[in-house]
């Protein structure tokens, strides 16, 4: 089941198999922020900016651990923070 959702990506890694956005959801619906893993092949050059970006994202649980993780599906960038900063 894939989820939908406009976040705020702060930060980028793609150190590991798996690149990873933290991001920050808009409008106040979680106070923390969330991590998300992605397939780099797929969205590096989608991931090549900090923005706002529209997600689509599973979510991987692990009934053993209790840990939950998400996994982005589909990602379109609304607008980089570089262009909302030059007005």
């Amino acid at each position: 089941m894939t989820n939908k959702i406009n976040v705020a990506v702060v930060a980028v890694s793609n150190k590991k198999e798996q690149g990873w956005i933290k991001c920050q959801t808009l409008g106040g619906k979680s106070w923390n922020d969330l991590g998300m893993h992605f397939d780099k092949d797929k969205f590096a050059s989608t991931f090549a900016t900090p923005g706002l970006f529209e997600i689509e994202y599973s979510s991987l649980t692990s009934i053993e651990t209790g840990y939950t993780s998400y996994l982005v599906e589909n990602a379109t960038l609304i607008k980089a923070f570089a262009t909302i900063l030059k007005g």
